[in-house]
């Protein structure tokens, strides 16, 4: 598939491990010879070859790969295509730039509507001639987890492949928590985020290089399908997701969609998605509670803040007393992103504008963004000592007993909130009138809300917050 592949894993028999190394490999070069668009051979070209003339069968490995491509680009409305195929080698052949005629031309031969797949006898055929399909969005990935299979098959539990960066793991290492993953897109092209992960997949996709097997390193292009355009801006996006496959599927997803329409794809997957270089701020730095108080803001109280396996972790006390956690910072028009995992049931929120109370306990109010996970409870509404606007439908988007991604968007003038979640938009609200009652700026909160106290022996649910940032935006 024109990358290189590597298998890591622990086995205390020399002779075994040779022996499952040698069958992972035969499993990968078998995946080779079906779904790679480099070799002349493959299945997946003689279906290019052969399609337009009548059905063509092959193995179910091209079967359930190309079922999955295919079901990608309707997910997408055609951003991505498996059929792009004659548009991304004239990106490779151009260097990236290629004429008007040439891309006309090319496009001509492209549309996955035009592939026909007959799931259950593994037949499919093309509607034209020279129709050339590309299924590295999703092959590397299924190729790791199928030689991953073939491990775990043979006894062997703590085990890694990676193909070109597409990553498949197993248990951790023996006297570990997890395999220590590095991003691939730190800023000025360093190394990223250190990620410590086990039974998963990831995956990262930019429109940078790539290591060649040959040696050195080429371009990679990411191609919108419905323009046939490779994308200018450099994007850079590491996925994680239940599977290999999946998380090389949203990872080039991310980077052709961008967050907010990518994130509603990946929430069908349960993947996460880290975009790199999105100019966010840290404010959390996995660890600590530096640069957070628990007092100096509209509702100050004594819920129990800790950070635990990098993420900050709220409690109600014992006698279900709650309050929040402030930034110490005080910020005006900004951007929030987190990721959350909240128990049920548990009600929690994100706050905005807060500004600590006169002595006579007046104070001009904020905002909350509602985390309310319990019957009844909603998940982005807007409350300020009341509900401003109620959001009954935001429930829908939350993803239970997972980590779930929040955008929330503030601006003055008037004030006006917003709020995304995994995605999907659950808050749209601007305060209209009289907004002197309102603190144009001051510190972010997160909450704890009271709860009815726990029982002695019993386990307190809580709400946890990680990969905490923000973005100070600029108005002229």
């Amino acid at each position: 598939m024109g990358v290189e592949a590597r298998l890591v894993f622990f086995d205390s028999a020399p002779e075994h491990a040779r022996r499952a190394a040698d069958a992972a490999y035969l499993r990968l070069a078998d995946l080779d010879h079906s779904l790679s668009d480099w070799k002349r051979d493959s299945e997946l070209n003689l279906l290019c070859e052969l399609g337009s003339k009548g059905a063509v069968g092959f193995g179910k490995d091209l079967t359930v790969v190309l079922g999955m491509a295919l079901d990608l680009a309707a997910e997408t409305d055609g951003a991505y295509d498996p059929t792009a195929g004659p548009i991304i080698r004239l990106c490779r052949s151009s260097g990236g730039n290629p004429s008007g005629n040439e891309l006309a031309e090319a496009r001509k031969h492209v549309g996955y509507e035009r592939v026909h797949l007959d799931r259950k006898r593994s037949v499919a055929w093309l509607e034209m001639p020279d129709m050339r399909l590309d299924l590295g969005a999703v092959a590397k990935g299924y190729a790791a987890d199928q030689a991953l299979a073939v491990l775990q098959g043979l006894g062997i539990a703590s085990a890694m492949v990676e193909l070109g960066g597409d990553l498949a793991l197993g248990e951790p290492p023996p006297g570990t928590t997890g395999w220590r993953i590095q991003t691939e897109c730190g800023p000025g092209g360093s190394a990223g985020e250190l990620l410590v992960l086990s039974r998963c997949g990831v995956a990262t996709s930019s429109n940078g290089t790539a290591g060649d097997p040959a040696g050195g390193t080429r371009p990679t292009y990411l191609v919108d399908a419905r323009t046939g355009l490779a994308i200018q801006e450099r994007r850079c996006v590491t996925a994680i997701a239940p599977d290999g496959a999946s998380a090389d599927a949203m990872a080039t997803i991310g980077c052709l969609l961008g967050p907010r329409p990518a994130r509603r794809i990946a929430s069908l997957y349960a993947a996460r998605l880290l975009f790199h270089g999105a100019g966010l701020q840290s404010v959390f730095d996995g660890a600590t509670l530096g640069g957070w108080v628990e007092k100096g803001g509209r509702y100050d109280g004594s819920a129990l803040w800790t950070v635990e396996d990098g993420a900050i972790v709220g409690r109600a006390t014992p006698e279900g007393k709650g309050g929040l956690l402030y930034l110490s910072s005080v910020f005006e028009d900004v951007t929030i992103e987190c990721e959350f995992q909240i128990d049920h049931p548990f009600d929690s929120g994100v706050f905005l504008c807060m500004e600590p109370r006169a002595l006579d306990g007046a104070g001009r109010k904020g905002y909350q963004v509602t985390l309310d996970h319990r019957p009844g409870g909603e998940i982005g509404a807007i409350y300020a000592d009341g509900y401003l606007a109620h959001n009954p439908e935001g429930a829908s988007r939350l993803l239970s007993n997972a980590w779930n991604h929040l955008e929330i968007r503030y601006t003055r003038n008037p004030p006006r909130i917003r709020a995304w979640l995994n995605g999907w938009s659950i808050s749209d609200y601007a305060v209209e009138g009289d907004t002197s009652s309102y603190a144009p700026r001051g510190r972010i909160g997160i909450q704890v809300h009271s709860a009815r106290p726990t029982p002695a022996g019993e386990v307190p649910p809580a709400v946890r917050f990680r990969r905490i940032g923000v973005r100070p935006l600029k108005f002229k």
